[in-house]
């Protein structure tokens, strides 16, 4: 840097390199800070007097050392004004290397995102895919209801007769006390059924007899 007088006027670049924070962010700073006033000249070129600078470095430090947000900033510059912003950013002689002194180590840098942090972006759309559980189904409500089991017997009670007839929706108790009452009409249908079977095979024998 080159050695000017300690009232001399810096360039942006310059007081970049005095409080050791990039250019890009004391145009930042100026942006969101409306007591850093630079002197501008012909083709927006920034000049900045040593008060300037030592606003610029109380900043820094509120940000870097103290750790506040941008907006913690603008509420200390609101309420307890420039000059105390720019007392916490003044050097002594010794430390200010305006003066060819050796400044202080740059505290670690703190400074809240400018901008929202960006997204993880998955590395596959098969990890997106496994990370995203599917859509289930809505529940069928008639698949869901709970059906009493049937307890179907392995054999007829011993005193149960040759015809009669179970329950076998009914508990094991009732089952085996209370069967069925036998059909009544079940003989005539045997009947019928046998007189038509008799029928068919008289039928059977009169067709064959013809076709011989």
């Amino acid at each position: 840097m080159v050695q000017k007088s300690p009232d001399a006027f810096r360039t942006i670049s310059e007081v970049a390199e005095i409080i050791d924070t990039p250019a890009h962010v004391l145009r930042f700073w100026e942006g969101r800070f409306s007591q850093i006033k630079p002197v501008k000249r012909g083709g927006g070129r920034r000049y900045y007097r040593p008060q300037d600078i030592d606003l610029l470095r109380g900043i820094r430090d509120l940000l870097y050392r103290d750790g506040l947000t941008i907006k913690g900033v603008q509420k200390v510059l609101r309420e307890r004004g420039v000059k105390h912003v720019v007392g916490l950013g003044h050097l002594a002689p010794e430390a200010d290397p305006m003066q060819g002194g050796t400044p202080p180590p740059a505290p670690s840098r703190k400074d809240p995102p400018l901008t929202a942090p960006p997204r993880a972006v998955p590395e596959t759309l098969a990890q997106t895919t496994a990370e995203t559980p599917a859509p289930q189904p809505p529940a069928d409500p008639v698949a869901a209801r709970d059906f009493p089991a049937i307890d179907l017997p392995q054999s007829l009670p011993e005193t149960a007769e040759e015809d009669a007839q179970f329950d076998l929706f009914a508990d094991a108790g009732r089952r085996t006390r209370r069967p069925f009452p036998p059909d009544p009409a079940r003989a005539e249908r045997t009947a019928a059924l046998r007189s038509l079977l008799t029928q068919f095979v008289a039928l059977r024998e009169r067709m064959a007899a013809r076709g011989a």
